[in-house]
Protein backbone atom coordinates (compact mmCIF):
# COMPACT_ATOMS: atom_id res chain seq x y z
CA UNK A 1 0.00 0.00 0.00
CA UNK A 2 1.10 3.46 -1.06
CA UNK A 3 0.25 6.30 1.26
CA UNK A 4 0.86 10.27 0.90
CA UNK A 5 0.27 12.78 3.42
CA UNK A 6 -0.60 15.84 3.38
CA UNK A 7 0.22 18.62 6.03
CA UNK A 8 -0.11 22.35 5.73
CA UNK A 9 -1.78 21.72 2.36
CA UNK A 10 1.28 20.13 0.49
CA UNK A 11 1.62 16.75 0.15
CA UNK A 12 4.24 13.86 0.82
CA UNK A 13 5.00 10.65 -0.21
CA UNK A 14 4.06 7.81 -1.47
CA UNK A 15 5.08 5.82 1.40
CA UNK A 16 4.89 2.70 2.52
CA UNK A 17 3.53 1.40 5.86
CA UNK A 18 6.64 0.72 7.05
CA UNK A 19 7.87 4.15 6.31
CA UNK A 20 5.06 5.57 7.72
CA UNK A 21 5.75 3.36 11.03
CA UNK A 22 9.48 4.57 10.88
CA UNK A 23 8.86 8.74 10.51
CA UNK A 24 6.09 8.27 13.27
CA UNK A 25 8.46 6.98 15.60
CA UNK A 26 10.96 9.33 14.86
CA UNK A 27 8.82 12.40 14.98
CA UNK A 28 8.48 13.51 11.56
CA UNK A 29 4.82 12.71 11.29
CA UNK A 30 1.99 12.91 13.34
CA UNK A 31 -0.97 10.38 14.09
CA UNK A 32 -3.32 13.14 13.42
CA UNK A 33 -1.73 13.84 9.60
CA UNK A 34 -4.71 13.67 6.89
CA UNK A 35 -3.31 10.86 4.42
CA UNK A 36 -4.78 8.89 2.00
CA UNK A 37 -3.81 6.07 -0.38
CA UNK A 38 -5.49 4.03 -3.49
CA UNK A 39 -8.94 3.13 -2.92
CA UNK A 40 -9.27 5.36 -0.03
CA UNK A 41 -12.84 6.96 -0.21
CA UNK A 42 -10.81 10.32 0.92
CA UNK A 43 -8.20 11.82 3.19
CA UNK A 44 -8.50 10.99 6.78
CA UNK A 45 -6.34 10.36 9.84
CA UNK A 46 -2.97 8.17 9.48
CA UNK A 47 -4.10 6.33 12.40
CA UNK A 48 -7.27 5.38 11.09
CA UNK A 49 -5.12 3.34 8.35
CA UNK A 50 -4.71 -0.47 9.51
CA UNK A 51 -1.46 -1.22 10.47
CA UNK A 52 -0.14 2.35 11.30
CA UNK A 53 1.44 1.87 14.91
CA UNK A 54 1.37 4.94 17.05
CA UNK A 55 4.41 6.11 18.91
CA UNK A 56 5.33 3.06 21.51
CA UNK A 57 3.68 0.64 20.26
CA UNK A 58 5.08 -2.66 18.79
CA UNK A 59 7.12 -2.38 15.54
CA UNK A 60 6.29 -4.52 12.80
CA UNK A 61 9.53 -3.79 11.24
CA UNK A 62 13.38 -5.02 11.86
CA UNK A 63 14.36 -1.54 10.15
CA UNK A 64 15.73 1.09 13.48
CA UNK A 65 12.86 3.49 13.94
CA UNK A 66 15.51 6.53 14.55
CA UNK A 67 16.68 7.36 10.92
CA UNK A 68 13.73 9.25 9.81
CA UNK A 69 13.64 12.90 10.11
CA UNK A 70 11.25 15.64 9.26
CA UNK A 71 14.25 16.41 6.49
CA UNK A 72 13.67 12.97 5.26
CA UNK A 73 10.22 13.62 3.66
CA UNK A 74 10.28 14.61 0.30
CA UNK A 75 6.84 17.13 -0.19
CA UNK A 76 6.23 16.89 -4.36
CA UNK A 77 4.69 19.21 -6.02
CA UNK A 78 2.31 17.96 -8.48
CA UNK A 79 1.54 19.00 -11.85
CA UNK A 80 -1.88 20.11 -12.44
CA UNK A 81 -4.01 19.36 -14.79
CA UNK A 82 -4.30 22.99 -16.92
CA UNK A 83 -0.43 23.49 -16.65
CA UNK A 84 -0.12 19.87 -18.11
CA UNK A 85 -3.07 20.84 -21.19
CA UNK A 86 -0.92 24.21 -21.32
CA UNK A 87 2.33 22.46 -21.95
CA UNK A 88 0.82 19.89 -24.33
CA UNK A 89 -0.88 22.30 -26.55
CA UNK A 90 3.10 24.12 -27.09
CA UNK A 91 4.46 21.19 -27.52
CA UNK A 92 1.77 20.42 -30.46
CA UNK A 93 2.64 23.62 -31.70
CA UNK A 94 6.67 22.33 -31.95
CA UNK A 95 5.96 19.46 -33.66
CA UNK A 96 3.65 20.77 -36.11
CA UNK A 97 6.29 23.75 -37.04
CA UNK A 98 8.82 21.05 -36.85
CA UNK A 99 7.06 18.63 -39.10
CA UNK A 100 5.99 21.54 -41.06
CA UNK A 101 10.00 22.53 -41.81
CA UNK A 102 10.73 18.85 -42.92
CA UNK A 103 8.01 18.63 -45.02
CA UNK A 104 8.89 21.95 -46.83
CA UNK A 105 12.87 21.12 -47.04
CA UNK A 106 12.29 17.30 -48.17
CA UNK A 107 9.98 18.74 -51.06
CA UNK A 108 12.88 21.39 -51.52
CA UNK A 109 15.54 18.97 -51.66
CA UNK A 110 14.16 15.62 -52.30
CA UNK A 111 10.84 15.61 -53.85
CA UNK A 112 11.32 12.15 -55.03
CA UNK A 113 11.35 10.01 -52.23
CA UNK A 114 7.70 10.53 -50.56
CA UNK A 115 8.26 7.43 -48.37
CA UNK A 116 11.39 8.13 -46.75
CA UNK A 117 9.98 12.00 -45.86
CA UNK A 118 6.57 10.23 -44.52
CA UNK A 119 8.94 7.84 -42.40
CA UNK A 120 10.68 10.73 -41.09
CA UNK A 121 7.88 13.02 -40.10
CA UNK A 122 6.51 10.06 -38.32
CA UNK A 123 9.65 9.14 -36.48
CA UNK A 124 9.51 13.16 -35.33
CA UNK A 125 6.55 12.90 -34.01
CA UNK A 126 6.50 9.80 -32.48
CA UNK A 127 10.11 10.35 -30.56
CA UNK A 128 9.70 13.49 -29.47
CA UNK A 129 8.15 13.05 -26.27
CA UNK A 130 9.63 10.23 -25.15
CA UNK A 131 13.41 11.34 -26.10
CA UNK A 132 12.42 14.12 -24.34
CA UNK A 133 11.35 12.46 -21.08
CA UNK A 134 13.90 10.15 -20.86
CA UNK A 135 16.74 12.94 -21.39
CA UNK A 136 18.30 14.66 -17.87
CA UNK A 137 15.93 17.33 -18.67
CA UNK A 138 12.79 15.08 -18.00
CA UNK A 139 10.68 17.27 -19.79
CA UNK A 140 9.47 18.31 -23.05
CA UNK A 141 9.86 21.74 -24.80
CA UNK A 142 6.23 22.96 -23.25
CA UNK A 143 6.93 20.83 -19.87
CA UNK A 144 10.10 23.34 -19.30
CA UNK A 145 8.41 26.17 -19.99
CA UNK A 146 5.97 25.26 -17.29
CA UNK A 147 8.40 24.02 -14.90
CA UNK A 148 7.44 20.49 -15.11
CA UNK A 149 9.30 17.31 -15.12
CA UNK A 150 8.25 13.80 -15.67
CA UNK A 151 9.66 11.37 -12.89
CA UNK A 152 9.06 7.69 -12.00
CA UNK A 153 7.44 6.70 -8.59
CA UNK A 154 11.00 7.11 -6.51
CA UNK A 155 11.12 10.90 -8.34
CA UNK A 156 13.82 10.01 -10.43
CA UNK A 157 14.69 9.97 -14.52
CA UNK A 158 12.54 7.61 -16.21
CA UNK A 159 14.31 4.98 -18.52
CA UNK A 160 13.63 5.37 -22.32
CA UNK A 161 11.78 2.03 -22.62
CA UNK A 162 9.25 3.55 -19.83
CA UNK A 163 9.19 6.88 -21.76
CA UNK A 164 8.31 5.20 -24.97
CA UNK A 165 5.77 3.13 -23.06
CA UNK A 166 3.79 6.13 -21.35
CA UNK A 167 3.45 7.62 -24.72
CA UNK A 168 1.93 4.75 -26.10
CA UNK A 169 -0.08 4.54 -22.85
CA UNK A 170 -0.90 8.39 -23.71
CA UNK A 171 -2.29 8.00 -26.68
CA UNK A 172 -4.81 5.31 -25.02
CA UNK A 173 -5.46 7.59 -22.31
CA UNK A 174 -6.99 9.87 -25.43
CA UNK A 175 -8.55 7.29 -27.47
CA UNK A 176 -10.76 5.95 -24.38
CA UNK A 177 -12.65 8.91 -24.79
CA UNK A 178 -10.19 11.51 -23.44
CA UNK A 179 -11.04 9.96 -19.79
CA UNK A 180 -7.52 8.73 -18.94
CA UNK A 181 -6.23 12.22 -19.50
CA UNK A 182 -8.58 13.50 -16.75
CA UNK A 183 -7.81 12.39 -14.14
CA UNK A 184 -5.46 14.23 -13.56
CA UNK A 185 -7.67 16.68 -12.77
CA UNK A 186 -9.62 14.54 -10.27
CA UNK A 187 -7.08 12.17 -8.48
CA UNK A 188 -5.06 13.64 -5.32
CA UNK A 189 -1.67 12.82 -7.30
CA UNK A 190 -2.62 14.32 -10.35
CA UNK A 191 -1.90 11.13 -12.08
CA UNK A 192 -3.56 10.26 -15.52
CA UNK A 193 -4.33 6.79 -16.24
CA UNK A 194 -0.95 6.80 -18.62
CA UNK A 195 1.34 7.62 -15.81
CA UNK A 196 -0.53 5.10 -13.32
CA UNK A 197 -0.30 2.44 -16.39
CA UNK A 198 3.76 3.61 -16.29
CA UNK A 199 4.89 4.03 -13.09
CA UNK A 200 5.64 7.57 -13.56
CA UNK A 201 4.17 11.37 -12.61
CA UNK A 202 4.48 14.93 -13.09
CA UNK A 203 5.97 17.08 -10.97
CA UNK A 204 6.03 20.88 -10.75
CA UNK A 205 10.30 22.13 -10.41
CA UNK A 206 10.80 24.67 -7.69
CA UNK A 207 12.37 27.85 -9.54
Amino acid sequence: MQIYVRRNQKRAGPFTLEEINRHLAAGALEATDEAWSEGSPGWKTLVSFPGVILPGGASSTAVPIGIATAEDIIVPNFGGFWLRTAAFVIDTLVIGVGVAAVFFLCAQFAPGMPILRALFLEAICLLYMPLLWASRAQSTLGQRLFGLRVVDDAGGRISAPRAVWRFVALLLSGALAGIGLLMVAFTADKRGLHDRLAGTRVERVAR
